[in-house]
């Protein structure tokens, strides 16, 4: 069974002159004989110690990614990745998909609903299973940012309690993954409107009622 060979491992066998033996070199380097033979027979048929470089562009920064064969992401991008990816699925789940995604087609409705709930169930366990001092502060974070939000748009909502138009509805359906700050700040309405309207714009979907006007 081979052994894991560190780096200082890997440069030591890549630095042995041509006379050298796997036998001589598991020796002095204490490891297994199969691993030291099968790393020396790699690195001599390959005339040296490297690593194939690729020229793909980063799926998320775009600059070359340099590594083994079939690298797309840096790893420094593998976070913002991940975030992409995650707003991705949630779009297409909700019905407004991003650019890139329509190659998915559209959701089974039933299976989109039960993969939210699952979702939603295992943000939930996540979130009770957290210190209570950790819960306190992220909701105290949440709280501060949502005050924030609000008071921002409060002071350029211009059509504040004003009826939504068609015009209005449209744009909401068409940004639902984009931030309801955004949004207010776009229409000239404050976010907790926006949530509102959002909402109602989604009961309207599923019931078929009358979408109704924001208090």
């Amino acid at each position: 069974m081979r052994g894991y060979l560190s780096s200082e491992d890997l440069a030591a066998i890549a630095a042995a002159p041509p006379t050298a033996t796997a036998a001589g070199l598991a020796r002095a380097l204490g490891q297994p004989y199969g691993s030291v033979h099968h790393a020396l027979s790699r690195i001599r048929r390959a005339g040296g110690w490297f690593s194939p470089v690729s020229d793909t562009p980063c799926t998320e920064c775009g600059q070359p990614v340099a590594g083994p064969s079939g690298s797309r992401t840096h790893v420094a991008c593998r976070p913002a990745r991940e975030m992409r990816q995650q707003r991705e699925r949630r779009s297409w789940l909700t019905g407004a998909p991003l650019p890139g995604t329509e190659r998915w087609g559209s959701p089974d409705p039933v299976a989109a609903a039960a993969r939210r709930a699952r979702e939603r169930a295992h943000a939930l366990r996540y979130y009770h299973a957290l210190p209570e001092d950790r819960r306190a502060a992220l909701a105290a974070k949440w709280a501060e940012t949502d005050r924030c939000d609000y008071e921002r748009t409060r002071r350029t909502a211009g059509c504040h309690r004003d009826t939504w138009t068609e015009d209005d509805d449209r744009y909401i359906l068409s940004h639902l993954n984009t931030a309801a700050r955004e949004v207010g700040l776009a229409l000239g309405r404050t976010t907790w409107a926006v949530r509102q309207r959002r909402w109602r714009l989604r009961r309207h979907r599923t019931t078929a009622g009358d979408p109704g006007e924001d208090e």
